[in-house]
């Protein structure tokens, strides 16, 4: 083979193309299967792998020239640059998949406050889902889509291809304590992005519940156990959709943040 390109002028390394591309594919794929807007757990594996694919020839097409020339000679080297790429990878994906869990949280913590905690939904793809649970994601998911923070944070992963070269190892400066702790802040924002997203259904089932309690108190005879299983139901959806603007404020909030801390994990890695 390559005595034939030879032949037609074409000159080839094919082992640092097929390294260099490697690496790129690994980073791209690790991030794509934890990113829902990309490759999400309703995607495909087949669409999801093309995608990865596609994305990592089109950045090897244009970082080519500078790849090619700088094929570490130690094959160790290279194998821990691929346990690199998987760690970056990952940790882009999960900086990103965090928020879409806490909204989808909050609409779980609705479907239990209204009592249909039980009340799931078999997909497939997805398996038992939370209806208030998978609503919610979907929306918040539209809502990043409609204010472009796809194409925000495709920007900011393309460009970590040039702060985190593929072919070196990461300077951590200030250690991993910084990496760790913003992971940590991570996970209990989850707890707390759920909470707010919930928060008005919340105040609303509260309110219906001491509604139906004094009721309870002035007239025992009232069957206030079958009266509120029904009430906080149609309370629960009326109220999701009376807040829904409000909602969806707050999760272009929590995207913003999303956006910070991926800028954030790409500077802790950066060379």
């Amino acid at each position: 083979m390559d005595k034939l390109a030879e032949q037609f002028g074409i000159n080839i390394d094919y082992y640092a193309v097929l390294i260099a591309w490697g690496l790129i594919f690994t980073r791209t794929f690790t991030m794509l299967i934890l990113t829902p807007f990309l490759g999400g757990r309703g995607i495909p594996g087949r669409v999801r792998m093309m995608t990865a694919i596609v994305l990592a020839t089109f950045v090897f097409y244009f970082m080519n020239d500078d790849l090619v020339n700088k094929i570490p000679a130690d094959k160790g080297i290279i194998i821990i640059l691929f346990f690199k790429e998987i760690f970056v990878g990952l940790a882009l994906g999960i900086t990103t998949i965090m928020v879409f869990y806490a909204i989808e949280a909050g609409g779980r913590i609705v479907d239990t406050q209204r009592g249909s905690a039980n009340a799931q939904v078999f997909l497939p793809a997805l398996g038992q889902v939370s209806i208030f649970g998978l609503f919610q994601f979907w929306l918040g998911l539209a809502i990043f889509c409609y204010f472009g923070g796809h194409v925000i944070f495709l920007k900011a992963f393309l460009e970590g291809f040039i702060t985190i070269p593929i072919f070196s190892l990461p300077h951590v400066a200030a250690g991993i304590s910084p990496f760790l702790e913003l992971f940590i802040r991570m996970s209990a924002e989850v707890l707390i992005f759920g909470m707010q997203i919930a928060a008005p259904v919340l105040i609303a089932i509260f309110l219906t519940d001491l509604v139906l309690g004094i009721a309870n108190k002035m007239a025992p005879q009232i069957p206030v156990f079958e009266i509120g299983f029904m009430m906080k139901g149609y309370v629960g959806v009326v109220m999701t959709w009376i807040s829904i603007t409000v909602v969806a404020s707050q999760m272009e909030v929590f995207f913003g943040i999303m956006q910070t801390n991926v800028q954030k994990v790409i500077h802790y890695f950066g060379v």
